[in-house]
């Protein structure tokens, strides 16, 4: 199974992120995110991340957004994401990077197009809009 593909959109980057968990598909929305961003070259430093939503669809935008936030405050990039505890309403995260210099600039992440489904059962898929 392909952990995300990039989707066409006119102006944004789009993408489906896809596991045979909600947490593996969480885990590769943060990478497709990654990517976008540029990955880090190594993952010397760890930060931690925790945030908590009403559901899954807001816990997916918050987390994601979170992630943008430490991008921007520490000035690096990631590589490499480890979750440390999941449930429909907190995720706690650990993510790996360095201060590789981004490629893209994602301005937000969006409610626009986001959908969390799981349409079958060892099938999940994460789609989110990213504002660049």
């Amino acid at each position: 199974m392909e952990k995300y593909e990039f989707l066409e959109h006119t102006a944004d980057i789009l993408f489906k992120a896809y596991g045979s968990s909600f947490e593996e598909a969480l885990s590769n929305a943060a990478l497709a995110l990654f990517e976008t961003v540029g990955f880090s070259k190594t993952h010397t430093h760890k930060i931690e991340i925790e945030v908590q939503a009403k559901n899954r669809e807001e816990l997916v935008v918050r987390f994601l957004s979170e992630i943008l936030t430490e991008m921007d405050i520490n000035e690096m990039t990631f590589k490499k994401i480890k979750i440390l505890e999941l449930d429909e309403n907190i995720v706690k995260a650990n993510i790996y990077g360095d201060s590789t210099r981004p490629k893209t600039s994602v301005k937000a992440v969006t409610y626009h197009l986001l959908e969390v489904k799981n349409p079958k059962f060892d099938k999940w898929a994460i789609q989110v809009l990213l504002d660049v």
